[in-house]
């Protein structure tokens, strides 16, 4: 399945909207585009739009740059452009406090001999599940999503769509009420991003695709997933190194053990493009990875439940499995 089509006429106008927006055309050119938007009602209402979340963007990246920001949160935050799934994206932060292992979580106890730490819960998978490949036409009519739409939704985002169909096959329609999403990436859009840069290389900054852009962050998928299942729980996105897939699922079993969710779908996928074979080759050669997509439902544990969450896992980014495949492994192994 190739994701990315030729451009029609209609795009190619659009992305040079984009870069009337960013002040990149020429004196001439933004002359006759003004003209064109005039006398087109549509592309009107997609100039203000864009005009808006342009400039919502710069006001965002901004308040991300403000050092005084930066210092308080226990994340760390970098602001992420993506057009309609605009997002976050996040890293571990190196200052997090210890907390308890499994076995000690429902005692309290201060952290730095000051603050008192709210009681953990223990966090258990409660189903999970994995694909390798999909048919859009189903894919399309599982989720009840006309097939155009989902065709424009990138190769990345559709594979995490698919897993979390399937998840939710296996735990029940009502098993996602109230949960959060959290994408987890070892390579993430590495090949999104080498298609739209050799575009920018090759037609100039003016001409980039516009309706690429956005897949270029990794945090899109998860958006498409909570968009599409209607979760209204915490969403983002994380890519911590090769092992990324766990770094997330730890981030969403924080959230539940901390209180602040109930349940917890984490999706690890991976498009297996070229751009990511080659650098896996040169960087990371003999490692296990394919194409495909796993998905996690987590929640607060039940009573007598036998396998639970390790928050203090050490994250194995030298592994022998890359992506979602090391979160297959994961699930497989004997202690979680």
């Amino acid at each position: 399945m190739t994701p990315e089509s030729p451009q029609t006429p209609r795009e190619e106008l659009e992305a040079r909207l984009t870069a009337l927006l960013l002040d990149e055309l020429s004196a001439e050119e933004a002359a006759a585009l003004r003209q064109a938007i005039e006398q087109d009602a549509e592309l009107r209402q997609l100039h203000e739009r864009l005009k808006q979340t342009i400039g919502l963007v710069r006001e965002a990246t901004g308040a991300v740059n403000d050092e005084t920001v930066a210092q308080t949160p226990a994340l760390k935050l970098s602001a992420a452009f993506g057009g309609v799934t605009a997002a976050l994206v996040i890293e571990p932060s190196a200052k997090r406090p210890a907390i308890d292992p499994v076995p000690s979580m429902a005692q309290d106890r201060a952290i730095n001999g000051t603050t008192p730490a709210r009681s953990l819960r223990a966090v258990a998978v409660l189903s999970h599940a994995g694909i390798d490949a999909f048919e859009r036409p189903a894919l399309a009519a599982s989720l009840g999503m006309p097939l155009d739409r989902l065709a424009r939704i990138d190769d990345l985002g559709q594979l995490a769509l698919a897993a979390v169909v399937a998840l939710r096959e296996r735990a029940g329609n009502d098993a996602f009420a109230g949960a959060g999403i959290v994408g987890g990436y070892a390579l993430a859009t590495l090949d999104t991003n080498e298609r739209f840069y050799s575009r920018l290389l090759e037609k100039g900054p003016r001409l980039v695709d516009p309706r690429l852009f956005p897949a270029t962050s990794p945090n899109a998928g998860a958006g498409h997933v909570a968009i599409a299942f209607g979760l209204t729980g915490p969403s983002f996105a994380m890519c911590g190194g090769l092992g990324g897939a766990i770094v997330g699922l730890l981030a969403a079993a924080e959230l539940i053990a901390a209180g602040d969710a109930e349940r917890m779908i984490v999706v690890a996928a991976d498009d297996d493009g070229p751009a990511a074979r080659d650098w896996l080759e040169l960087c990371a050669p003999g490692r296990r990875h394919a194409r495909g997509a796993t998905a996690v439902l987590l929640g607060v544990a039940p009573a007598g439940a036998a396998e639970l969450v390790d928050l203090d896992r050490a994250v194995d980014h030298d592994g022998p499995a890359v992506g979602h495949l090391a979160l297959r492994d994961w699930l497989a192994g004997p202690a979680r």
